[in-house]
């Protein structure tokens, strides 16, 4: 595994963390220093893209994986006979989100679909990791994502379930967790439902989330 903290990342985070504060897609102090500090290419070791009908991956060490990690673009991290089925999402997207939720300190998040484990990192960054859940329904997503959590020095709860009836339903574990719900985005990129990947999004964008009967 790369180094997160060597020269060259620490570089690119600072320089991906000015440009989306610069284009407005960071508006707080708190969410530009977790961008500084998360290393993305942790969580997306390698990644896909489509040549044709045939998809070509780019791993760490190869030419070009790490600039592309901190460029403002969705990846697909995950293909299943020729199928996406996890991505690591767009970070402006996954920042104006993060703002829409408008957490502070003692807040409690529940996470629907971890995916890489990015967003994750981020709101542990910014919360703490005892204030985050994360539940992906995909188990080698999630062995892969709590891997990657730790190994950046984050614990979160990781929950291998199915989280489409909620934090409680379809087999995923009662957490402690009430303030905040962070409900996964329709569709992944490729197709609709797909297992994995970092979309996000409150109930309304710019509205917190009723509290539920968890």
């Amino acid at each position: 595994m790369t180094d997160p903290d060597s020269p060259s990342a620490t570089a690119l985070r600072a320089a991906l963390a000015r440009r989306l504060s610069e284009q407005g897609h960071i508006r707080s102090a708190a969410w530009r220093r977790a961008v500084e500090a998360v290393p993305r290419h942790v969580f997306v070791p390698h990644f896909y893209q489509q040549v044709g009908r045939d998809w070509e991956k780019t791993a760490e060490g190869d030419p070009g994986h790490l600039a592309t990690v901190y460029e403002d673009r969705a990846l697909t991290t995950q293909v299943t006979e020729a199928v996406p089925t996890s991505s690591s999402s767009q970070p402006s997207l996954m920042l104006r989100m993060l703002e829409a939720l408008d957490v502070a300190a003692g807040h409690r998040v529940i996470e629907i679909g971890t995916g890489t484990g990015y967003n994750a990192a981020l709101l542990s960054e910014r919360l703490g990791s005892d204030h985050v859940t994360t539940v992906e329904v995909d188990r080698l997503l999630a062995e892969l994502a709590e891997a990657r959590l730790r190994a950046c020095g984050y614990g979160p709860t990781v929950v291998a379930a199915d989280g489409r009836g909620g934090p409680c339903g379809r087999g995923a574990v009662r957490p402690p967790h009430r303030d905040l719900w962070v409900q996964r985005a329709a569709a992944l990129v490729g197709r609709a439902g797909a297992s994995g990947g970092d979309h996000r999004l409150p109930a309304r964008v710019g509205e917190r989330p009723p509290r539920g009967p968890w």
